[in-house]
């Protein structure tokens, strides 16, 4: 049961760890802890010294890490799942060290959860093939799919797929191959007419996101003029639209995720007006902007949720003011119109297509 504090009581090995979803306490679809966390905990005890080092990577929430406790350090690529973490921990007393890539020389024995993009998978295993022998891989069995098990033997030669236990399942794997490593994709964009980057973790990572395409279809009719701010930039294709088709005095990009960032980053690097931020949203930007733009997710990781998008719609209103047009493109099935509404006093659905609806609004 959720308390007043947002956290959920959750026993194992008879002792009561308290672990939230953030950032999304009340969003019942979304679950902090699953059996295959109390598996791979199991595994990991029951298999090496009290010692032995580890590094928890793309854990959701940061609940392994935490179950871990010193023994471990943690790596995500989302500022969700590292503030997840922070709260984690805190509330059950533990510290946990987050590092910032693993392109380096780590000694721990990498834990690998099975992440949604498999592209991302297989440059998580190139990663850490690189600085260690080993690595441990978990998730539930409706995740943890053949797509997966073929991607392991294409990295590593020794491989027990045998441990399972109430639908969840962990693998060890050994002796890494020699591959090629998975390394940033550029595609290039038909509406651009420009090739773009893509490092492994963003979004869309090996074609154009459609609903950036619905987006730029509808803007090149516009006269977008002064500032741009893009909420939820992924690697930057919005803003670099704008930029090289209308007279842009500045632009600030926001996301959350590191890959994301590093690739808007690769993308912009010719223009010379551009602030690139990871942060939640834009809530540590204290500006007004003519044109907003964003293009909203869904889902948070496996699971799918509505509030990462509601909570966007919230929080840029306090970086409008009379005169700035927000742009949103977003799946029609979701149907944001109605909350839309009642958050500002104009909304226009401006372009729809089968699959994508893009409005504008103002305050």
């Amino acid at each position: 049961m959720e308390n007043q504090n947002r956290f959920f009581d959750y026993t194992i090995d008879d002792k009561v760890y308290r672990f939230t979803r953030d950032p999304y306490p009340s969003d019942e679809n979304l679950i902090p802890l699953n059996n295959s966390h109390i598996y791979i905990n199991k595994f990991i005890k029951e298999s090496f010294n009290e010692t032995q080092k580890f590094i928890s990577i793309e854990d959701d929430y940061g609940v392994l890490p935490t179950l871990l406790g010193s023994r471990s350090v943690s790596y995500s690529d989302s500022l969700y799942q590292e503030k997840a973490l922070e709260l984690n921990s805190v509330e059950n007393n533990v510290e946990i060290e987050s590092i910032d890539t693993l392109e380096g020389s780590i000694e721990a024995i990498p834990i690998v959860s099975c992440v949604k993009d498999l592209s991302y998978f297989k440059y998580i295993l190139g990663c850490v093939s690189l600085f260690s022998d080993k690595v441990i891989i978990y998730g539930m069995d409706r995740n943890y799919t053949m797509l997966y098990t073929n991607i392991v033997k294409d990295f590593y030669q020794n491989i027990d797929f045998s441990r399972g236990w109430k639908r969840s399942r962990v693998t060890l794997a050994s002796k890494p191959k020699i591959v090629d490593r998975v390394r940033e994709n550029y595609y290039f964009s038909p509406v651009l007419e420009e090739r773009l980057c893509n490092f492994p973790g963003s979004y869309a990572y090996n074609k154009p996101d459609l609903g950036s395409i619905a987006m730029m279809k509808y803007l090149k009719g516009q006269d977008i003029y002064g500032s741009t701010l893009d909420i939820g930039c992924g690697n930057g294709v919005l803003t670099f639209f704008v930029n090289k088709n209308f007279d842009i005095k500045e632009s600030f990009l926001t996301d959350i995720s590191k890959a994301s960032i590093r690739s808007a980053k690769k993308n912009l690097e010719d223009f010379g007006n551009i602030t690139i931020l990871r942060e939640f949203y834009s809530e540590n930007i204290e500006k007004k902007f003519d044109n907003i733009f964003i293009n909203p997710p869904f889902h948070h990781n496996r699971q799918t949720t509505r509030l990462t998008a509601l909570n966007m719609f919230k929080d840029v209103k306090s970086k409008m003011d009379r005169n700035s047009k927000l742009f949103i493109v977003y799946n029609r099935h979701l149907n944001y119109t109605v909350n839309l509404k009642s958050q500002f006093s104009k909304v226009d659905i401006i372009s729809k297509d089968p699959k994508f609806i893009v409005v504008r609004c103002s305050l």
